[in-house]
């Protein structure tokens, strides 16, 4: 009986390997293997996905030909877990010599070994039927397939209308700010020097920016005429390529450079936003939660299933600055935790030193709140992830701004650095002025 039910599930495997380039709509928990039960944690997580937010456009995953992703137990042990990892490395050298997969491509012998706090991870590409072997070994929790991510496609327009100033910062304070995206054009001078990049996880590409995407949302955390947080240092971790695609267990090893170089670096104040997403990945939410534990604060969009469904990420729904209008292209749910400007916003391009861009889409959304929220974490001096979450919360609260024609499901708040008491009144350097200004919630030099 056990060897017709391997038959059985080692027929699905190859059906779905064939079927992988296909986009293909999230059903579970996304990725191949839950289509076999597979999927889902065997530990009971309590930091697994709750209700993500929900889509005007329907959540796909794109698979990865051949490469998965393996969850251990939280219970197996650092031995453990390093003699499987050298046993899997182990057959791969010896099972894919030579060998190529569903689309004809050569397989990689190696193992990307993954550990964010106590959580153990690896990457590997093989044929379905290893994968399948490796998901039953005992100190597994599950096995996902590995998908493909993307940033949100973006409207550009150019001499757009002026946001709100309803974020900017009165004192600017010096914090520490990561970033996982595109890459970053560091050398344009509104980073005045405070940009850097601390790793590239994209084969074949430099590692400054090639898409523009990533270089926009850092400047709107930290730019010094487009930023809110204007004297915070970026570091920036590249996981997506020049067409703004990027492989789930990339962004994976990019959230293990963030909680590394937290770790060794110990700021005061710690924020990422990741301006992304893709179809559900329990494997994602759970680094991402890890991350949390960390000490830095994920700051996420409201974009498709994962991230932005991750419970101890922040996630932003855009907002019209001028109007108050929620955005069509903007997700809702219960998971949406606040709003903040995401509709022709204006900040750094990558065409030269001096270049600006203005773009649309709840990824422009996202970065005011990380860098407020990087902020606050100084100038309150909270470090508790947790707390600075509450804060943002409470000081929106504190304002008469909410969301106009939004929906019943979605929270009303528009992120707010408590300030604004009237809602058409925003604060910049020289106090408070009446009307709609300069900028996307940054106050100018």
């Amino acid at each position: 009986m056990a060897s017709i039910k391997n038959m059985v599930l080692g027929a699905v495997l190859l059906w779905a390997q064939l079927i992988a380039a296909s986009p293909t709509p999230i059903g579970g928990d996304g990725g191949l293997l839950s289509l076999l039960g597979l999927g889902s944690s065997r530990n009971g997580d309590k930091n697994a996905s709750p209700t993500p937010a929900k889509s005007n456009v329907k959540a796909k995953s794109r698979i990865v030909p051949n490469s998965y992703i393996v969850v251990y137990k939280n219970t197996t042990s650092a031995a453990d877990v390093k003699a499987m990892t050298a046993s899997v490395s182990s057959q791969l050298k010896k099972r894919n010599l030579n060998k190529r997969g569903s689309e004809g491509q050569p397989l990689s012998t190696n193992v990307r070994s993954f550990q964010i706090n106590n959580w153990h991870a690896m990457n590997f590409e093989a044929e379905a039927s290893m994968a399948l072997e490796v998901s039953q070994y005992d100190g597994v929790d599950y096995v996902e397939n590995n998908t493909w991510f993307s940033i949100q496609e973006l409207v550009e327009q150019r001499n757009a209308p002026v946001g709100l100033q309803r974020l900017s910062e009165a004192a600017p304070v010096g914090q520490q700010t990561q970033k996982v995206d595109s890459g970053c054009r560091t050398t344009h001078q509104d980073f005045e020097g405070r940009a850097t990049t601390i790793a590239n996880f994209v084969k074949g590409e430099r590692a400054t920016d090639a898409n523009g995407h990533g270089t926009h949302v850092a400047c709107t955390i930290a730019g010094r005429k487009f930023g809110v947080a204007k004297k915070a240092t970026v570091k920036c971790v590249k996981v997506m390529n020049a067409k703004g695609q990027g492989t789930n267990a990339d962004i994976i090893a990019g959230l293990q450079t963030v909680a590394e170089d937290v770790k060794k670096t110990k700021p005061r104040a710690a924020t990422m936003n990741m301006s992304l997403g893709g179809g559900r990945s329990q494997a994602l939410d759970t680094a991402i939660n890890n991350v949390f534990k960390a000490g830095v604060l994920p700051v996420q969009n409201a974009q498709n299933v994962s991230p932005a469904a991750a419970p101890n990420a922040v996630t932003v729904g855009a907002v019209d600055a001028n109007t108050d209008q929620k955005a069509g292209f903007s997700n809702f749910g219960p998971s949406v935790d606040i709003n903040a400007p995401g509709v022709d916003v204006q900040s750094c391009g990558i065409k030269s030193d001096t270049d600006v861009s203005t773009k649309s889409g709840t990824s422009m959304a996202s970065p005011h709140v990380c860098g407020l929220a990087n902020y606050l974490m100084r100038l309150e001096n909270v470090s508790d992830p947790a707390k600075v979450t509450a804060l943002l919360k409470g000081l929106s609260k504190e304002t008469d701004a909410t969301v106009e024609g939004g929906r019943r499901d979605t929270t009303p708040l528009i992120a707010n650095n408590g300030n604004q008491k009237d809602k058409n009144t925003f604060l910049d350097e020289n106090g408070p002025v009446k009307g709609g200004a300069q900028g996307n919630g940054a106050a100018s030099n």
